[in-house]
């Protein structure tokens, strides 16, 4: 379903470095909260230092209660590799989160 979601951004007209950006964001986004969560933080304390609308906060919560602290970095680093590759001429966005979405 995913990899569905991410062709219709594309067909949207959403460029493929946007996207790779948000999946960065996102995922920066989830491991703050993973670290904070663990660290014993409150969910106004950690909503308070990430500066996120509770809304936000509260789906983040649920997303990262699905991952461990390891997985995230290593999602991370493989969205960062991801982008080395693009820039460095040996892949393309698409293929790359393509392949992220399938090890997910």
């Amino acid at each position: 379903m995913a990899i569905k979601l991410l062709d219709e951004q594309i067909e949207a007209g959403l460029s493929e470095g946007y996207l790779l950006n948000m999946f960065v964001r996102q995922f920066r986004i989830l491991l703050s909260i993973k670290q904070a969560l663990e660290f014993g933080l409150s969910q106004r304390q950690i909503a308070s230092q990430l500066k996120l609308h509770p809304f936000v906060l509260q789906k983040g919560i649920t997303q990262a209660s699905h991952f461990t602290l390891p997985v995230l970095k290593n999602i991370l680093s493989r969205l960062a590799e991801i982008d080395y590759e693009v820039k460095s001429g040996r892949s393309d966005y698409l293929t790359g989160l393509n392949l992220l979405i399938a090890r997910l």
